[in-house]
């Protein structure tokens, strides 16, 4: 057993090691950032007051603040010739496009010229025409496209002599760049995004939340709490509903009874977790139907300085709705999953020498029957228990809880990739742990597995 665990363990923080990986490397390649959103980027394009210098200093102060001002990793590979400077400008947006600028000029003065024209045209009060053609190339990382925005200006925009000159030497360098620049290393050590990255996993500062500015541990935590305290109930009541149910089924049932519970069980399962919510809330909530037995959606905000434990006492009433969804949405499944399996078991040899001794039928298949026929259930606790951490991003929404699956959806709408990562690597972390602990209760429920030398 101690074996099987090392290896297991080991193999659990290989793969979470190559999430991590996966996700910060992803951060690398989503559209848009979160820093030029909090900077006021937003605005670059639509006030004509917009002030560059005052955006920069802001921009700068942020990317300081969460550390996206470092290098991505401990080494980086660039064009050969590509100043050092250009590493430390702490806007991705202009990182990249510098980048590729020069890769197609392999001049670094002329890129940073081009850039301070084109910012300073853009800020001008110039031509419409003019403006919108030096925004226009301030987004494309491709100088032919940049180039042909001014190319299809009217004749009566008036380019800048300076500037249409520089276009010119753009031009005849873009007619040269198909030479190999080369590639430089330049090796930045441990001060780096992805370092503080794997450090914070380690020791569980996971930063700040882009949003809030809240630390994104207190902000998973609560949400936690609630996804946690829901799903687990609703798991525990469908098991309890569908192991006895599916023992009735298989062994007791009579095929009328049988066929009718399987229509209600499918019924309930066809059903959409947002239609069904939706469902309950309109029927039980409010006096449309004169059925308002519940108190309205959402958990008890009101009790700050309370614990965790008295607002989800005092929000009880709350919950009914998405607990007796997520069981009867769930219920079928597990139902028929018990059922078939001890219908297996029915069938194994082993019974009929139990029912040669005399052994009752109800006893038969309480005494052996049934742990055997668990096996199935056991399984279903790896699939199950990730599902009750990353909780349910439609159910919680309709039902307003502020859950991991709401948590999840309101990181995505607002940009924070602080905590749309955490929360990812916290669901891939618990699947790992819930097929370890499902591979732990079959080697000791079973002892045929230790014989084997699974364990």
């Amino acid at each position: 057993m101690i074996r099987f665990m090392v290896i297991r363990l080991l193999g659990m923080l290989t793969t979470l090691l190559v999430l991590a990986c996966a996700l910060f490397a992803l951060y690398q390649y989503l559209p848009g950032d979160p820093i030029d959103e909090l900077a006021g980027g937003a605005r670059r394009d639509q006030e004509s007051g917009f002030n560059p210098r005052l955006y920069a200093e802001r921009y700068a102060s942020l990317a300081n603040r969460y550390g996206m001002d470092q290098p991505y990793f401990y080494f980086s590979v660039t064009p050969k010739g590509l100043p050092l400077s250009f590493l430390s400008i702490p806007d991705h947006r202009k990182r990249a496009l510098w980048k590729s600028w020069y890769r197609q000029l392999g001049d670094a003065d002329l890129v940073q010229s081009w850039w301070e024209r084109l910012e300073g045209l853009a800020q001008s009060g110039a031509d419409p025409g003019l403006i919108s053609a030096a925004r226009t190339a301030l987004r494309e990382r491709d100088l032919d496209l940049a180039l042909r925005a001014f190319e299809s200006l009217p004749s009566a925009a008036e380019i800048p002599p300076s500037m249409a000159e520089q276009m010119v030497r753009i031009q005849n360098a873009l007619q040269q760049s198909g030479r190999w620049l080369g590639i430089a290393f330049y090796w930045h050590g441990p001060d780096n995004q992805f370092h503080h990255w794997v450090r914070g996993l380690w020791t569980g500062d996971f930063g700040r939340s882009m949003h809030d500015g809240r630390p994104v541990t207190r902000k998973i935590t609560e949400a936690l709490r609630w996804t946690v305290s829901i799903n687990g109930l609703a798991i525990v009541l469908a098991l309890l509903i569908a192991v006895p149910l599916g023992v009735f089924l298989a062994a007791f049932a009579s095929k009328r009874v049988a066929r009718v519970i399987r229509f209600l069980l499918y019924a309930g399962y066809a059903m959409p977790v947002y239609w069904l919510a939706t469902l309950l809330v309109v029927l039980f909530t409010s006096d449309t139907y004169g059925m308002d037995w519940l108190p309205s959606i959402g958990v008890q905000y009101g009790y700050a300085s309370a614990s965790f434990a008295d607002r989800f006492i005092h929000s009880l009433g709350q919950l009914v709705i998405p607990v007796f969804t997520l069981v009867l949405t769930s219920l079928a499944y597990l139902t028929r999953q018990m059922e078939k399996s001890v219908e297996q078991q029915l069938a194994a040899p082993y019974l009929v020498t139990a029912q040669v001794w005399g052994m009752p039928r109800g006893k038969r298949i309480w005494k052996y029957v049934l742990p055997n026929a668990l096996f199935p259930i056991i399984t279903l606790i790896g699939t199950l228990l990730p599902v009750a951490i990353a909780g349910s991003v439609t159910l919680e929404f309709i039902c307003n809880i502020p859950g991991m699956g709401r948590l999840l959806l309101d990181s995505i709408l607002t940009k924070d990739w602080p905590v749309m990562f955490y929360v990812t690597l916290l669901i891939g972390m618990v699947t790992l742990l819930g097929i370890l602990l499902a591979d732990m209760i079959y080697a000791l429920v079973d002892p045929r597995i230790r014989q084997n030398g699974f364990a």
